[in-house]
């Protein structure tokens, strides 16, 4: 199993690795709940704690990212016998893809990857509706090498099947590919498979890692 690079100061060993795979969700770009309802119901802090439960909390929202219920049935499922949160949820649902921001870190190191010669892939849990919207958004997301995305396969991170996936639909040497996540779970995932790992817990590690 190849080393998991945990520490910040740590800088990207580019002769150990041919390609870098990477998570989207605050590593490409910025997931937060928070500042999304904030901007949303600006007025309402009761609202917004009561839609991060519903919403982004709930596992329905793991059932979205295995797409295993539409967006819009999600939103009934939320909101369960109230029906009155039923327009607040749809908002919070639908609206959040428009207020994602880019992480300039996570944008700089995908650039320096190719800039080295590097392949660059993308795994992530993500709802094929909403991950097709944010493509759209952001080209960065269309020019990578090839994408493994939950929606599509029904598998989530850090389930091993999705990391093998990866693998065999690119034909990706493990032992030459290096896996940049914030999650810890889903780097030891990665790890697992014989990947090697860069947890990424905030942009200034993307910073400091791609210096």
């Amino acid at each position: 199993m190849y080393r998991i690079l945990r520490t910040p100061m740590e800088s990207m060993p580019w002769d150990d690795f041919d390609q870098v795979v990477f998570d989207i969700g605050n590593v490409l770009i910025a997931f937060q709940p928070e500042s999304f309802l904030q901007t949303m119901f600006p007025d309402n802090p009761q609202l917004r704690q009561l839609l991060l439960s519903r919403v982004f909390h709930s596992p329905y929202w793991v059932m979205l990212d295995r797409c295993l219920v539409t967006p819009d049935e999600v939103v009934k499922k939320m909101a369960g016998p109230d029906e009155d949160l039923l327009p607040a949820i749809h908002r919070a649902v639908f609206e959040w893809v428009n207020l994602i921001p880019a992480i300039p870190a996570g944008v700089d190191a995908m650039n320096a990857c190719r800039a080295h010669g590097k392949g660059v892939y993308l795994l992530s849990n993500y709802n094929t509706d909403f991950f097709l919207a944010t493509r759209k958004r952001f080209s960065f997301l269309q020019d990578v090498d090839g994408e493994v995305v939950s929606g599509f396969v029904h598998i989530l991170k850090p389930d091993p099947r999705i990391y093998n996936l990866l693998i065999g639909r690119y034909h990706l040497n493990p032992d030459r590919t290096l896996f940049i996540d914030d999650s810890a779970a889903n780097i030891e995932g990665a790890a697992a498979a014989g990947l090697a790992g860069y947890w990424c817990s905030s942009p200034d590690d993307l910073k400091a890692f791609f210096r």
